[in-house]
């Protein structure tokens, strides 16, 4: 009899022992759905709103999806049922938002790279609130998205989840510059990042990082001794990325001019403009580099004809070269020759032509575009090396650098062309300041602005 109680209770605590080890795991009540039940739930959303247009498609889609997602065990749901769910589009509905945003908080527990994953896609799911926002709901979502930022970035298992590339963790770099101001300059953020870092980490990290440091650069007093540390900390990670291809040595290069330009380094703004050679101008008279436009206010719009940040940003451009064309400011579009071009006036139907070799051809070409699209007919072009330059800390663009008459930096921003006026009102200045002539027609001020970006468009 004695021994069958010993049995027993040996049996019990045995159970008690592998349920607390399952809690502790973060299994116990968390048995995941087959996945052949997740695979269903996207297939009805696609089977529901086949065949239908906008705005019909984007009603019936949600309630389709709101309905899917309904019957999923949305608590039980593993990482790689989520990531599924997330490539769908189907974690950000309302309706299923707290459920989700819950079970992403509880597998974020975990301290390894997994849990970083889920730490950053809880900042993707908060990030859809961002765009349709209402104004007054704007300040609550940036908030949160703040807070869910600052948890991911803290996440002591981000360093492993970035060496796996995975998306949703690369993703939350991109995210960086949603983030206030006195968040990102928090020397304990700055240490996150920094602690992050890590030799093996691969290069979509590190472009990343230049993004970081260019918001981190952009924060007035600007933190020097923080934008130093994770400058140096990725130029470190930077040596141990391995190039297998002619595509990542040319990224690595990229990278390495960014983290070594003088905007990084904090000797751009107020310092004479690094050298830029142009190949080929359209500027009258013509200009073979930065150091020809000494004596006027440069306004140098550096762009690419891929982008659409940048196609929005030429009328905002076009009207402030209309409004100083009598004054002594340039307004010079810098891009660089991409080999090819597309004649939309070639006989019979548009042909891309290859223009190795011939940046004067790409140049008729690319202003035949741009005349086809009535952009940018007022802004003269020129060709350098790399419009990507790291000197001028151009990591994204469209980017805007005013260089005054003695050839200092003055500043230096893509949001500079958001806002004309001021803009204008800043070139202006440094005329008085020169006693140069200000415009006598139509008044810059009255520009109109560059369009706003989506979120992450912003051209790379």
């Amino acid at each position: 009899m004695r021994g069958s109680q010993e049995s027993s209770t040996i049996k019990r605590l045995a159970w008690l022992l592998g349920a607390a080890g399952a809690f502790a795991a973060g299994s116990l009540g968390y048995e995941p759905p087959p996945d052949s039940d997740v695979e269903a739930a996207i297939k009805s959303v696609e089977t529901r709103v086949k065949g239908l247009r906008p705005p019909q498609l984007f009603e019936e889609r949600l309630k389709a999806v709101a309905y899917a997602m309904g019957r999923l065990p949305v608590k039980d749901l593993s990482l790689t049922q989520l990531k599924r769910l997330a490539t769908a589009g189907m974690l950000a509905e309302q309706t299923v938002r707290p459920a989700v945003m819950a079970r992403l908080e509880a597998l974020a527990a975990d301290k390894d790279g997994a849990g970083a994953i889920a730490a950053a896609m809880r900042v993707a799911v908060v990030n859809e609130d961002r765009i349709p926002a209402l104004k007054q709901q704007h300040n609550e979502v940036l908030q949160a998205m703040d807070e869910a930022m600052r948890a991911a970035l803290a996440h002591p298992g981000l360093s492993e989840a970035w060496k796996t590339a995975d998306p949703a963790a690369m993703r939350i770099l991109s995210f960086i510059r949603f983030m206030k101001p006195a968040t990102l300059a928090n020397p304990a953020v700055v240490d996150n990042l920094e602690r992050a870092l890590q030799p093996g980490q691969n290069g979509n990290v590190l472009q990343g990082l230049v993004t970081i440091i260019d918001v981190l650069s952009s924060i007035e007093p600007r933190p020097a001794g923080d934008v130093e540390r994770l400058r140096k900390a990725s130029l470190v990670v930077l040596e141990s990325v391995k190039t297998t291809s002619a595509d990542e040595e040319k990224l690595s290069k990229l990278i390495r001019s960014q983290l070594e330009g003088a905007y990084a380094k904090g000797e751009l703004l107020g310092k004479p403009a690094p050298a830029l050679l142009f190949t080929v101008t359209e500027a009258k008279p013509a200009v073979a580099s930065i150091a020809d436009l000494k004596g006027r206010v440069a306004l140098l719009v550096f762009w690419h004809t891929q982008g659409k940040a940048s196609m929005r940003a030429l009328p905002a451009a076009e009207a402030l070269a209309t409004g100083y064309k009598d004054a002594p400011v340039t307004v010079l579009g810098v891009t660089s020759q991409r080999g090819s071009a597309t004649d939309f006036e070639a006989p019979g139907k548009p042909q891309r032509v290859d223009t190795t070799g011939n940046p004067k051809r790409e140049m008729e070409l690319t202003r035949q575009l741009l005349t086809g699209r009535k952009l940018g007919t007022g802004v003269p072009m020129a060709f350098t090396e790399e419009v990507m330059n790291g000197d001028y800390g151009v990591c994204r663009v469209p980017m805007v650098v005013v260089i005054d008459p003695a050839g200092i930096v003055r500043a230096r921003g893509s949001e500079l062309l958001d806002d004309p006026a001021a803009l204008a009102k800043r070139i202006e200045a440094i005329l008085t300041e020169f006693k140069m002539p200000a415009p006598t027609a139509q008044t810059p001020a009255q520009a109109p602005a560059a369009q706003p970006s989506p979120a992450g468009d912003d051209d790379k």
